[in-house]
């Protein structure tokens, strides 16, 4: 066999585009990043003690978020439900069984306007002088969730779409 002297560089076809390999590391990194934020938003919410001293208002607004989370969770087992009747597999989806959902872009349209929600939720709260008196470092939680919301790319587009005229 001879050894090839050619300077033009060898295609491998089964290579996926850098354009389209980046979009898809992308979709899968924004996915994970929400649903590490609902693993934390569940550890802050089950520090939540009792709330039967504070306003209705106050308690209507700590409603609220364990009404997000468990929207956000009806869709994380829907979605893991259907995959995993395509893959024939019958057990109970466990955490693991999320990586699953880090391609369905199907499943990141979904969940995306929940977090939407969550922001606002969570900002409202921010203007309640009582839920920060009562919970502190909760609070600090649920700043700190927030901003990391925030930064996560897919919220930012979904914002400025959504606000978009047809």
């Amino acid at each position: 066999m001879g050894v090839c002297n050619s300077k033009r560089q060898r295609t491998n076809n089964n290579d996926i585009p850098i354009i389209q390999k980046s979009k898809m590391d992308q979709r899968t990194s924004n996915v994970k990043l929400l649903l590490d934020q609902y693993h934390k938003l569940n550890v802050l919410l089950d520090l939540v003690g009792n709330t039967d001293n504070l306003e209705k208002k106050t308690r209507d607004q700590i409603n609220l978020l364990f009404v997000t989370r468990s929207n956000i969770s009806i869709l994380i087992q829907h979605s893991l439900k259907i995959i995993m009747k395509e893959k024939n597999i019958s057990r109970v989806s466990t955490v693991e069984d999320e990586v699953w959902l880090y391609d369905d872009s199907i499943f990141l349209n979904k969940i995306a306007p929940q977090f939407q929600v969550l922001i606002k939720l969570i900002d409202i709260l921010f203007e309640n002088e009582e839920f920060e008196s009562s919970f502190p470092i909760l609070s600090h939680g649920f700043q700190q969730m927030n901003q990391d919301i925030r930064k996560i790319p897919i919220l930012q587009t979904f914002t400025q779409t959504k606000n978009t005229s047809i």
